[in-house]
């Protein structure tokens, strides 16, 4: 009997002796095909529909125009403010799509993690939105005769907010419709353009705290995909 479970325990021994010199040889033969950073990137980049980015092009070449034509000062600045929130809305179905159609699973046991998945696609789409952005802006100055400080309080806060929304409601487990962060999106456009109709509350305030509210917006997209990439547990 004590010599049966002896040769017990050595079948076992082999067998997983067996199966770790058959990762390792596995493990080796797959990082010989392992992606390079910029391959990996330019994989997800080509896996991210580019009609999204064609419509923020149009979006923002619409808003230009309305901004150079339009005669009120303020209406157009709060008009500024939600193709801010616009211009981040159109992303939401791309970020979305794997949760709406419950892929994380599937991605999960791929040799990728979802966490370097999600860290490429949301550098590609950041990338991409700032080559969008920093000529819009150039272009904006020379054609309304904006000062940075405006553009600062009615693009870029809005926008930045409306990011780190958007990222804070992706991490949520419990939703997975696109449709909710759309509308919750709209929500906000409509507050931040309540503000900024408020000319005594834009004249009142300082240029710096105008940069607190920026630099505060900032730091919550800086959490924002911390907590998105780095703490979700799906990822």
């Amino acid at each position: 009997m004590l010599k049966e479970t002896n040769e017990n325990n050595n079948f076992e021994n082999e067998i997983k002796k067996t199966s770790l010199a058959a990762q390792e040889s596995f493990y080796k033969s797959e990082s010989k095909r392992i992606l390079s950073f910029a391959e990996f990137l330019i994989g997800q980049a080509n896996r991210i529909k580019k009609i999204w980015w064609l419509l923020q092009v149009l979006l923002l070449a619409c808003i230009t125009y309305v901004l150079h034509e339009e005669e009120s000062y303020f209406s157009s600045k709060g008009n500024l403010s939600v193709c801010a929130t616009l211009f981040i809305i159109l992303l939401v179905p791309e970020l979305w799509k794997n949760k709406e159609h419950k892929c994380v699973e599937i991605e999960n046991s791929t040799f990728y993690s979802i966490r370097q998945i999600y860290t490429a696609r949301l550098l590609v789409i950041g990338l991409v939105d700032v080559l969008i952005v920093t000529p819009f802006v150039l272009l904006l100055r020379k054609a309304t005769g904006l000062g940075v400080n405006e553009i600062v309080i009615f693009f870029l806060i809005p926008m930045i907010a409306t990011s780190a929304m958007v990222l804070i409601l992706l991490s949520i487990n419990k939703i997975h419709s696109q449709w909710i962060t759309i509308v919750l999106c709209l929500v906000w456009a409509i507050f931040w353009w309540q503000i900024t109709n408020l000319n005594t509350l834009y004249l009142k305030f300082m240029n710096s705290a105008w940069a607190i509210v920026f630099a505060v917006s900032i730091f919550i997209l800086v959490i924002a995909i911390r907590n998105l990439i780095v703490k979700d547990k799906n990822f």
